[in-house]
């Protein structure tokens, strides 16, 4: 995870990247590959949309619907 420090600047971070991903899924439930496609301008690689993917599953903001392939925006 790249997290903001003395030589990585926040919009460096992968911290910076949180707003953009929830953006995405808040318009409404999200594949996450049609996310990946729509936001990866936004992204050096993937492994670091995956990390925010990851950042914001432990804190809860997003969720997983296994059933239907979707992320969604936990309230």
């Amino acid at each position: 995870m790249n997290l903001p420090d003395k030589f990585t600047t926040f919009n460096d971070s992968s911290l910076s990247k949180i707003p953009i991903v929830l953006n995405g899924i808040r318009n409404g439930m999200c594949n996450p590959v049609m996310l990946w496609e729509e936001k990866k301008e936004n992204f050096d690689n993937i492994s670091e949309f995956v990390e925010v993917l990851d950042i914001l599953f432990s804190v809860g903001k997003i969720t997983m619907d296994e059933k239907r392939g979707v992320l969604e925006y936990a309230d």
